[in-house]
This record gives structure tokens, sequence and C-alpha cells, in this order.
């Protein structure tokens, strides 16, 4: 791409050092907090607001409302110069809620930075608002908020991938959920809403594990905003969120070179998830090596990451040749976690025809984690029928329907495969299988002929096996099998009394505690039957006509069962029981 060297220049003293009689100046920021070991109701917070650093405008004195109905006058802490006239503002407090609650601590300032291309303009009249919400719970506190490693500014270039981790990270080990959101202002009204005009970048976005990706960044040179809401979830439970507001610039590339590009050379060497996490277990040594053309000088190399807080074991990053770079670390199990930790490699280099320094940043999204082994078993089903003796009852002319599932934890490669010497001479006998978000589920139907009604019971095996990615220089697989027992028998055929006097049965309370009442019916050979939800036998009782006190084995822990009452080894009747 090709302009005018000259009116580039221009274009670039337009942006940044346009008059001070704009006193425009914020491009972006948010807050974060730590509660108070002895006190959870008390919060320490900072609040970090970059700036445009010629602008004479500075926010000496702001007012914070803590979303309680007190608002906090602050002075400004420090003002620290970054790069490409940006300054990171600082400012610190304490404050103690008089109650548990959710509250959202608010700030918000005049102006806005001006020729924001995605915003409406003029942008430079639009308020910054920052956000933080937080939850006071003395039993179970969030701590900590969310904090960001990246800093501005973000440099981006026309038509140049671009793509780097935000290094959001919660100390409480919280999972994070991102999302793009517009950014938000002050209107006249006084209202908090949604900045006008904004409009998404094409192309730019956020993956799940924090990464801002912009496959082509814009050939419209400037300032452009956009939002982040950062969501930390506990137990599926969102716990606490934070906007941050940033602000991208793109410059143009010299028309006389490609932009270069920083990859990861040993990939086939490394363990990545279908999810593209890079897998690393606890204790092992990893290395990654990276490769970076070096027609370029490359000035300095850095990386970027949570785990510089931490500290992993052992980090070794070194240059190993005119085009390679290795990156060593042990990961230790104390920093095991489902949660992925972002890394930034950068590359910071020159082209020797250009004096300006340029960035290439290569993102990793690591978990530390030992890989699970295979779970093998039966989705919970109320539906099937078993003989007192376990054995799951089927009746010829009639589908059995069983769910099995193969579980591994991470994604990797698991199967499940049936092999039953029912199959044979049966009507009907399907098994089908689906890939689920990190294991396969089967459907197992069959229907027996009459021809297999049998005294002993079929067999069906469930095989599954797990392949573990390799994770460095070793590979791994773990097999595991299940085998079921079908009988296969004539239904015991009830009069219209006896279905009458089924419907009398009765099992109660329910949820039950340490006893439970069952009313029972006036058949033979009457016996009742628990299985856990994975279909197992757990506790069984033989009953009498009327009234039946049973106790919950010690062994049997609390939760939810499925119950099965047969009579001369036929199911009358089938339910759930909760134990709690």
């Amino acid at each position: 791409m090709k302009i005018n060297f000259y009116a580039f220049l221009f274009f670039l003293f337009a942006i940044y050092f346009s008059s001070p009689a704009e006193a425009t100046h914020l491009r972006g920021g948010y807050i974060s907090y730590t509660l108070d070991e002895d006190n959870p109701r008390k919060a320490y917070l900072t609040m970090k607001v970059y700036i445009k650093e010629s602008s004479p405008a500075r926010d000496s004195l702001i007012s914070v409302s803590m979303g309680d109905g007190v608002h906090i006058e602050l002075m400004l802490d420090t003002v620290l110069a970054v790069k490409h006239d940006v300054a990171l503002s600082l400012y610190t407090w304490e404050h103690t809620f008089a109650s548990a609650g959710t509250y959202t601590v608010t700030w918000m300032s005049e102006n806005r930075n001006g020729q924001i291309l995605n915003l409406a303009a003029p942008s430079d009249q639009f308020t910054m608002v920052l956000t933080t919400t937080l939850t006071i719970n003395e039993i179970s506190p969030n701590k900590h908020g969310v904090d960001i490693k990246t800093t501005l500014p973000v440099i981006a270039h026309p038509d140049v991938p671009l793509r780097f981790n935000l290094i959001a990270y919660d100390l409480d080990g919280d999972s994070l959920g991102y999302e793009l959101v517009n950014p938000l202002y002050r209107n006249v009204q006084g209202q908090i809403v949604p900045v006008p005009g904004y409009k998404v970048p094409k192309g730019l976005g956020i993956n799940r594990f924090g990464e801002i990706y912009w496959e082509n960044a814009s050939t419209t040179m400037g300032a452009y905003n956009f939002a982040v809401q950062i969501t930390q979830y506990r137990k599926g439970q969102a716990v606490g969120s934070t906007l941050f507001d940033m602000e991208f610039l793109v410059f143009m590339d010299s028309p006389y070179f490609d932009f270069p590009k920083a990859e990861l050379e040993n990939r086939e060497e490394l363990t990545f998830l279908k999810d593209g996490r890079l897998l690393v277990k606890p204790g092992e040594r990893v290395t990654l090596r990276l490769f970076f053309p070096q027609f370029s000088h490359v000035v300095y190399t850095s990386w970027v990451s949570e785990l510089q807080d931490p500290e992993l074991k052992d980090v070794s990053f070194r240059s190993i040749s005119s085009f390679e770079h290795e990156f060593t670390f042990t990961a230790p199990k104390a920093l095991s976690r489902r949660q992925a930790y972002g890394v930034n490699f950068n590359f910071t280099f020159k082209h020797p025809t250009i004096p300006r320094e340029y960035v290439a940043t290569l993102p990793i999204s690591l978990l530390i984690w030992q890989p699970e082994e295979v779970k093998l078993g039966m989705l919970a089903s109320g539906n099937l029928k078993y003989t007192p003796e376990g054995y799951i009852s089927s009746i010829p002319g009639q589908d059995t329907k069983v769910m099995l599932f193969a579980y591994n934890g991470l994604g990797n490669t698991v199967d499940l495969t049936i092999d039953s010497n029912l199959k044979a001479g049966a009507g009907h006998f399907s098994f089908v299988t689906r890939d689920s978000a990190d294991s396969v589920v089967g459907e197992l139907v069959f229907n027996p002929s009459q021809a297999q009604v049998s005294s002993k019971p079929y067999t069906i095996t469930i095989s599954s096996t797990s392949m573990q990615l390799r994770t460095s220089n070793s590979s791994s697989s773990t097999t595991q099998e299940m085998v079921l027992q079908v009988l296969v028998s004539e239904p015991i055929p009830l009069s219209i009394e006896d279905d009458l006097v089924t419907e009398k049965i009765k099992l109660y309370p329910n949820p039950a505690t340490d006893k439970f009442m069952v009313e029972a019916p006036e058949l033979p050979d009457l016996y009742l039957q628990l299985r856990d939800v994975n279909g197992k036998k757990v506790a069984g009782y033989t009953l009498q006509p009327g009234h039946n006190l049973l106790s919950r084995p010690d062994a049997l822990s609390l939760g939810l069962y499925f119950y099965t009452l047969t009579s001369q080894a036929q199911p009358i009747r089938n339910g759930k029981l909760v134990m709690q």
C-alpha cells in the first residue's frame, strides 16, 4: 500500500498534536479491587485511566460512585508516561460497604479523545464511563476484581492481522467470560447509556480466552475504540464484572516491506486441544521454539503474562539463532487450574530503512492441568426397568433405550463402541454416537425378538478409548469397559384388579432423610431396588404387602436415586427418590 509520506506525517501531527484548546484526553481504562482479608466488606480499589499525554487536561480531582449511595472524591495519585502520546493516570482509594450485596462502582469524566473513527462525531463531546461490579458476601467473598496486564496503546497496521491477549486475570481463580460491548457515556438526561454511532470495527473480535483478533486491520488510519465486558464466574454463577474501555491506533506500515509474523515452530511437538489451548502437565519441562523473520532488526523480545506474578519455574527466554527464540519453563503443580493463562510474546523490531519501532505479538493460551482419566457410564434415566438381580429388564417387541457417555474432560480424541450377543437375532439393534463438549454420548436402542427370551442374561460390552494428544515427547491412551446385563423375558400380565392395586403404591417422604416408608400392594415376592444416576444398584429391600419402614444404608450418599418395585421379578413401578 503506497501513500504520500508527507501526507502521512501531517496526519500524525493532526492526530497527536492537535490544539490544546480542545482539551480532549481520555483513551481508556478500568477499575479493579481487592477485599480486605479481615473485613470482607472493606475494598481497596485502583483505577487506571489512559490519557493523551500532550493534552493539558488532567482529572486531578474526581468523584466515584460506589453503588451504595456514597460518592467519594479522589486526588490523582500519579501520572506515568507510556509512549505514542499515551500516559497512565492512577487513582487509589478504599471503601467499606455497610452490608452485603452487589454494588456497581462507576466513574465518568469529560471528555473522550477526539477524532475516534468508529464513534459518532465529534467523539470528544462524549464522556467516558468505567464500571466494575463486585459482590460483598461475608460467607463466600469475591476477594479480587479483574486485573489486566495488557497496557495501552495498542498499535495496529493497515491490512495486517492483529492478535494479542488482554491477559485479564482474577487472583481468586474464577473463570472469566469476555464480550465485546458498546462503550458507555452519560447523556444530557444524566443516564448512562451506550455511546451513539458506535460500530465494532469490521473483523474485530475476542475469543473465550481473552484473545483480541483483527484479521485485517482497517486501511483508514487513526484512532478506534472498543470495550470488553469481563465477567467473573464461580461454579457457573456470575460474581462480578469489569468494563475495560480501550483505544486502538492504526498506523501506516512502510510501503517497502511486508509486516513479519511470529510463529510457533515446534507446534507439532506440543499438545494443543481442539479449542486452541496449549496443554502442559504440572511438573513438565516445556520448550516453545518461536520463529521470527530476521530481515528486520529485533531491538528486544519480551513476554507478558499473569504467570509473571506467581512466576513459572526455571524460565528462560533466549535467542538460539538468527531466526529462532526459545522459551523454556517448568509448570508447577500449584498453578494448575481450568482457566487458561494468557501469554503474549512480543518482538520489537526496526526495518533497516525506517527508524520507527514496530511490535509483532504472538499470543498463547496456556492450560496447566493434569489430563483426566476417561470416565465411562450411563446417563441418568428413570425409564429403564430392572430385575431384582440388577439386570436390565427387556420385553420382546418393545424398544429399550440406554444412554451412555465417555468423558475425558479435555476434549481430546475419545470413542465409544458397543459389542453384544443380543445383536444377532434382535428385531432392532442400533447404536448412534454424537460429540459433546468434552465427551461422546451414545444412544443404544434394541428390541429383542421372541426367540431371545431366556432365563440367562445377555451382555452388552461398552468400550471407550481416550487418546491424549502428544505432550512434548510422550503420548498415552486409556481404555475402559463397562458390561451391562439384559434379561429378556415375557411380561407377567396383570389383571384389571392388579392395575388398580399398583396405582395405590406409595413411597414417602420424598425427599427422604434416614428413613422412608413404602406402602406395597397385595402381590407376591415384592422387591425394591435402588440405583444411582449411572444405573448401578446401590441397595435392595425385600418387602411385605402393607407398610414397610426402610432405612438408608450408611454407605449411601445423599443425592438422586431411581427405584424399581418388582413382583415375581417383574417391574411394576419405577420412580425417583431423593436422599437429603
